[in-house]
Order: structure tokens, then sequence, then C-alpha cells
């Protein structure tokens, strides 16, 4: 909500052993759905490496201008790996 409390969680996607399919549309539909006025991208990397990929960093930069056109703010993607995390916000890539 306005607060940045969450009002909803929803998974989009269950990924295989080493990627899973990311469709931009299905995510921002939800967040439209759902009135919803900004958007965190969260997934893990079961290998325990925080490190982004290359495919995350084009999934956030494409999930942050396709949110911009709907006026929908995207705060945040982060990567949980293990006990450690990855937050493209802290590391001011957003």
């Amino acid at each position: 909500n306005q607060s940045c409390h969450v009002v909803k969680r929803f998974r989009f996607s269950c990924g295989g052993y080493a990627a899973t399919q990311v469709d931009i549309r299905v995510v921002l539909r939800e967040a439209v759905l759902n009135r919803a006025t900004s958007i965190t991208l969260c997934h893990n990397h079961p290998s325990g490496n925080r490190n982004p990929s290359s495919d995350d960093d084009r999934i956030t930069q494409a999930m942050a201008a396709a949110a911009k056109v709907l006026n929908i703010r995207f705060l945040d993607h982060v990567i949980i790996a293990g006990k450690y995390y990855y937050s493209y916000a802290d590391e001011g890539r957003i």
C-alpha cells in the first residue's frame, strides 16, 4: 500500500534446477488487478551464491521500465541465498 506494507504476496513462477521463466506481463497484471502502488521482486538462489546473474539484471531492468510506464514504483529485487541476500536497491542499482 502507500505506506509500503505488504498487502499480498504472489508466486508467479516456480523454477527448475537451473532457471525459471519470468513473464513481466504476469507480474504487472497481478499488480494492476490488486491496485498495487509498488512492487518488490524476490527470488532465491539455492546455490548460496547471492550475486545476481545476467538474467537477474535483465529482468530487473525490464521490470523497472515496465512498472514505470504503469506508474507503479519498483522498490527492489531481492535475491535470497541461504543466510545472505542481495538487494538491488541497497546496491543502488534501481
